[in-house]
């Protein structure tokens, strides 16, 4: 589970920003969270692949961008059924084929660079398999790599946490996802370590309403 970049504000509104460059391309520490001395808490090694990213992100997308990409989309369907009924009867010129052509242009890219997106940082994620060390306390998460390390709040950078049958998404604002598989949580049976009810309930409590289930379904 490591920091992917979701496309929105900090784009066009409802397209996509680039996969960042960096030899990990879904690792960067959001700048606004702080690192304060770690503390004792729910203490995990996890690492994700492209599967997860896939899962991830199109949950993510669903939440996030997916309302204003149907918006945009009717909104340009409606433009193009007014200059395409003017090209059919014949009294439509260059300007009303331009701008039909061009609504299709753009309801395709609305859907085409969130998918792309999804693909080029799975495949990045499949190419680059890391480790990664989360701290989970009771007021937010610290995640440790090998550059250092950053604190993230629940309620503060942390909007959101989304649960679904194998992952913690952990939502940073509207732009980024840290991705839990639920795989990486210890077996306490095994390991006579924490437990996913454990790491639940840490969740839950601290998010409130902002923890979100409808994806267990």
């Amino acid at each position: 589970m490591q920091e992917f970049e979701n496309e929105t504000e900090n784009s066009i509104p409802v397209f996509t920003e680039e996969v960042p460059s960096s030899p990990n391309p879904v690792e960067t520490a959001p700048s606004e969270a702080t690192a304060p001395p770690e503390k004792s808490g729910m203490e995990l090694v996890y690492s994700f692949n492209g599967e997860d990213v896939r899962t991830g992100l199109k949950i993510y997308q669903r939440e996030t961008i997916f309302r204003k990409n149907i918006i945009f989309t009717l909104i340009l369907l409606a433009i193009f059924a007014v200059y395409g009924l003017d090209l059919v009867q014949s009294s439509g010129g260059t300007l009303s084929m331009f701008l039909a052509v061009m609504c299709v242009v753009v309801t395709a890219f609305l859907w085409y660079l969130p998918a792309r997106h999804i693909k080029q940082v799975a495949e990045a994620a499949d190419s680059s398999p890391m480790e990664f060390r989360m701290n989970i306390q009771e007021d937010g998460v610290q995640i440790s790599e090998e550059n250092g390390g950053f604190f993230l709040g629940f309620g503060k950078e942390i909007t959101k946490i989304i649960e679904t049958v194998e992952h913690f998404l952990i939502c940073v604002g509207k732009e980024r996802i840290f991705i839990l598989p639920k795989r990486c949580i210890p077996d306490p049976e095994k390991d006579g370590a924490f437990s996913e009810d454990q790491v639940r309930d840490c969740f839950r409590t601290a998010m409130g309403p902002r923890y979100i289930t409808k994806y267990l379904k």
